[in-house]
C-alpha cells in the first residue's frame, strides 16, 4: 500500500504511521511532500523508516509526473489555504487516489480558542507554538463552512473535540 501525505512538514506524521504500520505488519510505503524547502530539509535530516520518502513537491507536481497513490492524506493543511485552494487540493488529491482521501484540520469555534490558550501560552510562551496555534484556530473553518467549499462528493464529519475530517471515498 502506498500513501501520500500532502503538507508533510516536518515529517512527524508519516514518520508515526509507518511506526504504526510496522507494528501491525501492514506493508506500507509513505511519500511524504511539502513544497517548503525548509520543512522538506528539515525532515530529511531527522531519523526515518526506509519506507518513508520526503520530497519537496506539490500535488500538482506528482499529477504532471502522472503519479497515483492507494490512500492521500493531510494533518492541519487546510486552515493555511484559501476557499479556492481548499477546493483545489481536493480535486488534485482526488486525481492522485486511487481509494480514500482524508484531510484532517482544526475547527474555529470560541472554545478551542480559549481553551488552546488557556493551556499552551502558559506551557509554551516561549515557543512559537503559542502564537502559531493561536493564529491557527482562527484561520480554520467551522464545519459548515468547510462542508461549503468542499466540491461535491467530500464530507465532513467531526472528531476528536474541534477537528474535522474532509472524505472522499474513492470506492463508494
Amino acid at each position: 500500500t502506498h500513501l501520500l501525505d500532502v503538507g508533510s512538514g516536518g515529517g512527524d506524521l508519516p514518520r508515526k504511521v509507518a511506526a504504526w504500520a510496522a507494528r501491525d505488519g501492514i506493508n506500507l510505503s509513505i511519500t511524504a511532500i511539502d513544497p517548503d524547502e525548509r520543512a522538506t530539509s528539515y525532515a530529511e535530516s531527522q531519523p526515518r523508516p526506509g519506507n518513508v520518502t520526503f520530497r519537496r513537491a506539490s500535488t500538482t507536481d506528482l499529477l504532471q509526473a502522472g503519479e497515483t497513490f492507494d490512500l492521500v492524506t493531510s494533518n492541519h493543511l487546510l486552515h493555511h489555504l484559501s476557499e479556492e485552494e481548499v477546493g483545489t487540493i481536493c480535486c488534485e488529491t482526488a486525481q492522485l487516489s486511487k481509494g480514500l482521501v482524508v484531510h484532517k484540520d482544526l475547527e474555529r469555534a470560541d472554545l478551542a480558542y480559549a481553551g488552546f490558550a488557556a493551556l499552551a501560552v502558559p506551557f509554551f510562551h516561549r515557543s512559537f507554538i503559542a502564537h502559531d496555534g493561536l493564529i491557527s484556530v482562527r484561520r480554520s473553518f467551522t464545519r459548515d463552512e468547510l462542508q461549503e467549499v468542499a466540491p461535491q462528493g467530500w464530507q465532513v464529519e467531526r472528531t476528536v473535540p474541534f477537528h474535522l475530517l474532509l472524505i472522499r471515498d474513492g470506492d463508494a
